[in-house]
């Protein structure tokens, strides 16, 4: 009897494996730049957004104090469809210069160990869109319109690149110029999705590296 609930569970972990590999996980990025207000808004959702984890940062202060290079305020906030499920939660988090040192050392380090397996999961990375919309103005017709083709290639630059590393489709980018007031805003909104599947595979070829000693991941 024993046995036979063992085999049940195995088969029914399976299943769920398999029909886990098939789903889409989408990660929504959004940032608004409108003169003092700052927001950087991150959502995590499952199942055609019935599960969402969403955090919002409501401003960051960049160069705050002398110990914080980065200061940020993040509010998560878990949901089942239209509602709730876990409780609110905010902190407040900030990076020296040192702090953010080791973080991109770390980062590097991860990079050449592993670079196989993050090339994989690029590879299978889809951003389904990309809206990237910049308004500015410094008061100078010239000044405005050097900043303008500078924003333009930049831009041209960062979207090349990404077509060149990932599936990238739905792309809107504009500049806009103001010749006659200073300003500067920014919207941005990007789709990420991956499909669980590919999340379990690394996974799994990441613990046969680890078993072999090795990096290398085909």
């Amino acid at each position: 009897m024993v046995f036979n609930y063992f085999i049940f569970a195995i088969v029914l972990l399976m299943g769920l494996i398999v029909v886990l590999s098939f789903l889409n996980i989408k990660i929504e990025v959004r940032v608004i730049r409108e003169d003092n207000n700052d927001e950087v808004n991150v959502s995590i959702s499952l199942l055609n957004d019935l599960l969402k984890y969403r955090m919002v940062i409501p401003f960051i202060d960049i160069f705050n104090g002398y110990n914080n290079l980065l200061k940020a305020h993040m509010h998560g906030q878990a949901e089942v469809g239209d509602d709730n499920a876990l409780a609110d939660h905010a902190e407040e988090k900030g990076f020296n210069l040192n702090e953010m040192k080791i973080l991109i050392e770390k980062a590097e380090v991860l990079y050449r160990n592993y670079h196989n397996i993050i090339s994989y999961v690029m590879k299978k990375i889809i951003i389904s869109k990309v809206q990237w919309e910049t308004k500015i103005g410094v008061e100078d017709a010239a000044g405005t319109a050097i900043l303008t083709g500078a924003l333009w290639g930049i831009k041209s630059s960062i979207i090349l690149f990404f077509k060149n590393k990932f599936n990238l489709n739905n792309i809107y980018v504009n500049v806009t110029p103001y010749y006659v007031s200073k300003k500067f805003a920014m919207t941005f909104n990007c789709i990420v999705t991956l499909k669980i599947g590919y999340i379990i595979n690394t996974g799994i070829k990441l613990f046969l590296i680890k078993i072999r000693g090795g990096d290398k991941f085909e």
